[in-house]
């Protein structure tokens, strides 16, 4: 039987866990489909990775075979002899297979270059590169001058068509993958006899199973972990959090006296081992007093791109689309609703500011969860808006975050599970109104609100209508739920 190859994919997924490797090699398919999410983060990826070839324009693309690897190294190697860059080269050798993004030749060699969608140089960029790099020194006949990653510069301001150079940043890592030479060869080895082997490596959870990636298959190893696991403790770190657990102290009944815990995090237990809400209302009665009528409940949905659509827009910068916007002029009192997207051809900054500020009322204080999300937002919205900057900048001075009081510890219900996020808080609070329901939704969160809203070029009218319907009903939602939540709070009073 054919040895499974190591490809450099493989290598990062060793560098990250071995039994990460060990379903990879095998193809286990994983408990859950990989998400909407991720298979976007894939695609701009080689979006950018088309991109990044024309720093070196001219070159010759090797073909991906996955069942004819020979091919692919016959095809560098005459791609080789022409000295002009190449894009995937390919290289296979004691059954390693490496394909280089970009090889651009020199004088009296080859420089190589690793192209990531990411922002910054990571220490896994440096592990994935050095395999690389290993592989490329063993080639007979090839000289290696260089290795260099290249990352967007997410200071880039686009004007007018992407100007390529400005756009990528090169980090020249030849220094730190020949310090890596020494180490490869074992890790190869290592790694090379897990993808061989029968068995499942015995490897225990850890902060590994979130980083440096997201793992497809944390549910099949988590599956043990329930709600009252230590894991699940509020803004413990990870590491406090695994020395418990793997002390065998897997549940909060478990925990040692003495242990040290934030108030948040007792009440946690408390609150779950005793199902039992906490409500402390004198704290709840000081967040209420600083709210003045009439509310504006508000939230945002915002797209990235990772190479910039339009003018005056960087990588990765949030664009906000769409927003909706509850009011209420007086305690429990009836709600008038706005909402907003914009033409998906069109720049949404402009527009999207300039209905809020038809919109808001010009007092009242301005509900969001989580603020800051909503307020960088509108910073970025008056740096692009100068006419409008001071009506836009005058709006956050007006925000106060929903979140302060669970954050805080005045209320928490069993049901959070360590967690204050919208969608713990809203069925606790509000368990027995079906249209506070996300799941009855086609559109649950905001990552698949921004996954739909940048799918439009692809739709036909009468689809993107059906998807402007589902925005709409989520990011209603959104701010409906502020709205009862917080009628919640003043019902506790």
């Amino acid at each position: 039987m054919k040895k499974p190859m190591l490809s450099k994919s493989r290598y990062i997924s060793g560098q990250q866990c071995n039994k990460l490797l060990w379903f990879k090699a095998i193809r286990k398919p994983p408990p859950e489909e990989m998400d909407e999410g991720a298979k976007d983060r894939l695609k701009a990826g080689d979006h950018v990775g088309d991109l990044a070839k024309e720093l070196f324009p001219g070159g010759t693309e090797i073909e991906y075979l996955p069942d004819n690897p020979e091919k692919m190294v016959e095809d560098t190697n005459l791609a080789i002899e022409k000295r002009a860059p190449i894009y995937e080269a390919t290289f296979v050798i004691d059954n390693n297979m490496i394909r280089a993004d970009l090889m651009n030749p020199t004088k009296d060699g080859w420089d190589m270059y690793e192209v990531k969608s990411s922002s910054t140089l990571k220490p896994y960029h440096i592990e994935d590169a050095s395999f690389q790099w290993y592989v490329l020194s063993q080639i007979e006949g090839l000289k290696m001058n260089n290795a260099y990653v290249v990352t967007i510069n997410s200071q880039y301001i686009k004007d007018g068509d992407i100007d390529q150079e400005k756009l990528f940043n090169k980090s020249n890592i030849t220094k730190e993958v020949n310090d890596h030479l020494a180490i490869v060869p074992n890790e190869i080895n290592k790694m090379q006899d897990i993808i061989e082997h029968d068995a499942e490596p015995n490897t225990p959870i850890g902060p590994h199973c979130s980083k440096p990636h997201a793992c497809q298959y944390k549910k099949l190893c988590w599956e043990d972990v329930k709600d009252n696991s230590v894991l699940n403790l509020y803004r413990m770190r990870a590491k406090q959090k695994f020395n418990l657990f793997d002390n065998q102290c897997k549940t909060f009944d478990q925990i040692p006296e003495g242990t040290k815990l934030s108030d948040i995090q007792q009440k946690q237990i408390t609150s779950y081992l005793n199902n039992k809400t906490f409500i402390h209302k004198n704290g709840v009665k000081e967040f209420i007093e600083t709210i003045e009528y009439p509310i504006s409940y508000f939230d945002f949905e915002t797209f990235q791109d990772a190479v910039p659509r339009f003018d005056n827009q960087r990588p990765y910068m949030q664009m906000p689309f769409q927003f909706s916007l509850h009011i209420q002029n007086e305690p429990l009192g009836e709600l008038e609703h706005f909402e907003w997207i914009v033409d998906h051809n069109d720049d949404p900054r402009k527009e999207i500011a300039e209905k809020m500020l038809e919109w808001i009322p010009p007092t009242g204080t301005i509900i969001a969860y989580n603020q800051s999300f909503e307020m960088n937002c509108i910073k970025e919205l008056a740096r692009y808006n100068i006419e409008l900057s001071d009506q836009l900048l005058a709006l956050n001075e007006r925000f106060t975050d929903l979140i302060i009081p669970f954050r805080q510890g005045h209320y928490y219900h069993p049901a959070f599970n360590g967690s204050f996020s919208i969608k713990k808080v809203l069925p606790a609070l509000c368990p027995n109104d079906s249209s506070l329901n996300y799941d009855s939704l086609n559109i649950t969160n905001g990552g698949e609100a921004s996954l739909a809203y940048k799918k439009f070029n692809e739709l036909l009218d009468e689809e993107i209508e059906t998807y402007r319907n589902d925005l709409f009903a989520y990011c209603k939602l959104d701010t409906l739920a502020m709205v009862r939540i917080f009628e919640q709070l003043i019902k506790t009073n």
